[in-house]
């Protein structure tokens, strides 16, 4: 099962061009935002999200995230089915921050 970098769509975006929703499945781990910026990065606003379609539609086996290495320590990552309900709530902190 693979991300379709296509179908990445974020609430709002920091920086157009440098921190686009795509950039978040592209497959570069680099976790600084900032060299060069491969990571996604929303509007200090509350409620923000980030989301990708997953294909093809299967049971998923594991979901791997990496934090940004120079801020932000907190997120939560809901996993929806394909009717669009929660079947998987987490909030995540960084272990490295």
């Amino acid at each position: 099962m693979t991300a379709d970098c296509n179908t990445a769509v974020q609430s709002t975006t920091s920086i157009v061009g440098e921190s686009d929703a795509y950039k978040a499945c592209d497959g570069v781990t680099e976790t600084n935002y900032f060299n060069p910026p491969h990571c996604i990065h929303t509007d200090a606003t509350a409620d923000n999200w980030w989301q990708v379609e997953l294909t093809p539609a299967e049971n998923v086996a594991a979901v791997v995230v990496y934090f940004r290495s120079d801020c932000c320590s907190t997120l939560t990552v809901i996993i929806l089915s394909l009717k669009k309900t929660c079947v998987l709530p987490l909030t995540l902190s960084n272990v490295l921050n």
